[in-house]
């Protein structure tokens, strides 16, 4: 059998498989087959490379790890100087208050409410007011500050 000339390639092609698969049906339910079937490559190519479906799905998380941490390393260098952009500003806190506080601040306070633990009127106002403050006195990406 000839060698691979290529096998970062190879190797590309197995994770990029495993990779959809995991994203799709999960871990638990991706099988070592189902990586060969998507491949095309046969169960000794992927072995020569991977030892188990465990190597491969370390393999994905280190992937998708160094991708978030590109995108963590250019938002660190963009935002404190879209922040000063008033525009940008509030473009971006509108789109925030309506996706992040309705799906996850204010059920955590209608919880609070219901337990007894959170007295308020207006949990929508709440969490609107929660999320604001929060980000704007805790966040040291978007303003620099000191703990004083």
């Amino acid at each position: 059998m000839p060698r691979n000339k290529y096998p970062e390639q190879t190797v590309e092609k197995i994770l990029s498989a495993a990779e959809r698969l995991f994203a799709q049906k999960g871990y638990a339910k991706t099988t070592l087959q189902d990586i060969i079937d998507t491949t095309g490559l046969s169960k000794g190519a992927v072995y020569h490379h991977f030892k188990s479906k465990e190597e491969i799905a370390a393999k994905v998380g280190d992937r998708l790890g160094a991708r978030v941490a590109a995108e963590q390393q250019q938002l660190q260098h963009m935002l404190p100087h879209l922040c000063d952009d008033p525009q940008f500003f509030t473009m971006e806190y509108h789109d925030l208050l309506e996706m992040t506080v309705p799906l996850y601040i204010t059920p955590m306070i209608r919880q609070g409410v219901a337990d007894g633990s959170i007295q308020t009127e207006s949990p929508e106002a709440l969490g609107e007011a929660i999320f604001l403050l929060a980000d704007l006195w805790l966040n040291p990406q978007t303003r620099p500050t000191t703990p004083a």
